[in-house]
């Protein structure tokens, strides 16, 4: 399987303002990485809801976004006040891809750069983003290590996904 850097086509942010003029309920702005699909994402859980989605891509190829910095500025250059950002919900952006770091890297200089509010939940690794200048001192941000069991339980559930000892070591760094 190779790995495949694509455009996104259109905006990154959607129904704001609200469609509906009685919706209520504010949502964060989620940024995916990858499109929706079965080989978007090496951690094969069992559970995953984006890999058979109706919406799903069937490349056999790990497709990788490479115009969301692009996109997502245009994007920010037309509100006034912005939504948290949920980053990659269909798929992990930290997986150990570099192409995949590299562009998460982009996009996250991005959002720093503009004082976003952003949030990364993710099996993998992050620390590749202490490379970034002054990521570590940027406060609006909040990274989640998802450890859903024992190191049993997760070679059932996330069996491409890094092992316990490795999200434990992760979430220390």
């Amino acid at each position: 399987m190779a790995v495949k850097l694509i455009a996104k086509k259109g905006s990154t942010f959607h129904d704001f303002p609200y469609s509906h003029p009685e919706r209520k309920c504010f949502h964060c702005w989620i940024i995916n990485v990858t499109p929706p699909g079965p080989n978007q994402c090496v951690h094969d859980c069992i559970y995953c809801y984006a890999r058979e989605a109706i919406y799903s891509n069937y490349s056999e190829d790990t497709l990788i976004y490479n115009n969301l910095p692009e996109l997502v500025e245009k994007d920010l250059g037309k509100l006034t006040l912005c939504p948290p950002i949920s980053l990659s919900n269909v798929s992990d952006p930290c997986q150990d891809i570099p192409e995949l770091k590299r562009e998460v890297k982009r996009l996250i200089e991005l959002l720093m750069g503009y004082g976003v509010s952003f949030f990364i939940t993710t099996k993998g690794d992050p620390s590749f983003l202490l490379e970034l200048p002054d990521f570590i001192e940027y406060k609006p941000k909040f990274i989640a290590i998802t450890v859903e069991g024992t190191p049993e339980v997760l070679e059932l559930l996330s069996p491409g996904a890094p092992s316990f000892d490795a999200r434990i070591a992760a979430a220390g760094k």
